[in-house]
């Protein structure tokens, strides 16, 4: 493998903390183990993760929801984990933050290949709340993944995002395990619960979170902790806008401020102004550290691409 020249993350005064110049497509599917995207490949993985139906197994989620989002120091890859915190993750949602051209949208797109590349659509599902509401948007590429329910805009996405939380709500509780999600998924690992459906992880990615109604958001945030949805909340960095999530978040993804205040509040320093476009900072809880890395770069070729073999899993 070509040698990754490394470049200090601009403004970082510390030596020893550089990242790659370059972190690409086709090194993240390696790091999964689809260094060849195979379609039996793709089946093999997803197959040695779905979870126990019926069968009176535990329940293992220890590699579920996890996602290498590019290179951090030394050329190692910065993993985020969405699971809730109970379950020994990060999450259950996620703060992504940065100004126009910080690379925001290059890096949804990359952590959406991973998680997508790693789960069948009976583990992990999304909706995409695009925003922009024009032609040619950046999630086309997703609309045919077989995981995606939706991709909404910003004048149905409210309405839309409601019904989701009441169907899953209603879900649970008419499998008698009320409004937490593990439970439902151990009752479906029994032998009594063989016959229940899958109900799979959400991920709800919002390209800017600030469209939704604040009711609309809270309720999305916190009823959707027990109800296996995942919030990607996205922002420009607007101090007062992240703080309107940060209440609901733990872990975030910060990519170059306008300001240095905006830096300050979010990561604690003037660090993230200072980033180059498509290096980040990942805070994976509240008081850590932040990690810098180098966003993985997927080329819309290789997004369509893979969307076609994904669907031909299992056809």
């Amino acid at each position: 493998m070509r040698a990754r020249r490394q470049v200090d993350n601009r403004g970082r005064g510390d030596a020893a903390r550089v990242v790659p110049e370059s972190a690409d497509g086709p090194l993240m599917l390696s790091l999964l183990g689809l260094g060849g995207v195979e379609v039996a490949d793709i089946a093999a993985l997803w197959a040695d993760r779905a979870l126990p139906v019926g069968t009176g197994e535990p329940v293992d989620r220890g590699l579920l929801l996890r996602v290498p989002l590019g290179l951090g120091v030394g050329g190692v890859p910065v993993w985020l984990d969405l699971k809730d915190e109970a379950d020994g993750g990060a999450g259950p949602h996620l703060l992504q933050t940065g100004m126009t051209g910080s690379g925001k949208t290059v890096g949804l797109q990359s952590m959406l290949v991973g998680l997508c590349a790693q789960h069948s659509p009976d583990l992990m599902q999304m909706v995409i709340v695009d925003t922009k509401d024009g032609v040619g948007s950046v999630f086309d590429g997703f609309a045919d993944y077989p995981h995606t329910v939706a991709i909404l805009g910003s004048d149905t996405c409210a309405a839309a995002l409601m019904e989701l939380v009441d169907g899953r709500s209603r879900a649970l509780h008419e499998a008698g395990v009320g409004g937490r999600i593990g439970r439902y998924r151990e009752l479906r690992a029994s032998v009594r619960g063989a016959d229940l459906p899958a109900l799979p992880d959400l991920v709800v990615v919002v390209d800017e979170f600030r469209v939704l109604p604040h009711s609309v958001a809270r309720r999305l945030m916190r009823e959707g902790t027990g109800l296996g949805i995942h919030v990607v909340a996205v922002s420009q960095a607007s101090v007062g806008e992240s703080r309107k999530v940060a209440v609901n978040v733990n872990c975030r993804i910060v990519l170059r401020t306008s300001t240095v205040q905006e830096s300050v509040q979010l990561v604690g320093s003037a660090d993230a102004h200072e980033l180059s476009a498509g290096v980040g900072l990942f805070v994976p809880k509240r008081g850590a550290e932040p990690m810098p890395f180098r966003g993985f770069l997927v080329d819309d070729d290789l997004i369509v691409d893979l969307g076609r073999r994904f669907g031909a899993v299992g056809a």
